[in-house]
């Protein structure tokens, strides 16, 4: 189950990745339009890094699921996890967007 859990994690390293090689602001919220930022460059690195942490929580919450056994309880850390980290992903996003965007 980890390894699944793993995996899910590797996919937010790739999504640092793109973030951190485009060279048009990378979207979140909205995927059909283009944001205006002031620097690009610096708005990229910042989202870029959001998704490593992001990818990095995700792969020691899951750890619960390495020790424990079928029907366990340590199974609600990773769900539990999982949601709380997700709205802390969408509120640090909201204030790295505030940031960098042109009104």
């Amino acid at each position: 189950m980890y390894v699944i859990w793993l995996m899910a994690s590797i996919v937010f390293l790739g999504l640092a990745g793109y973030a951190r090689a485009a060279h048009r602001p990378v979207r979140f919220w909205n995927v059909t339009k283009d944001i205006q930022v002031r620097d690009i460059h610096k708005y990229n690195r910042a989202v870029a890094r959001m998704w490593t942490v992001f990818a990095a929580v995700v792969a020691v919450i899951g750890l619960p699921l390495l020790f424990a056994g079928q029907n366990s309880a340590w199974a609600v850390i990773p769900i539990l996890g999982g949601m709380a980290s997700a709205i802390a992903l969408m509120v640090i996003y909201t204030g790295i967007e505030k940031k960098y965007r042109i009104f």
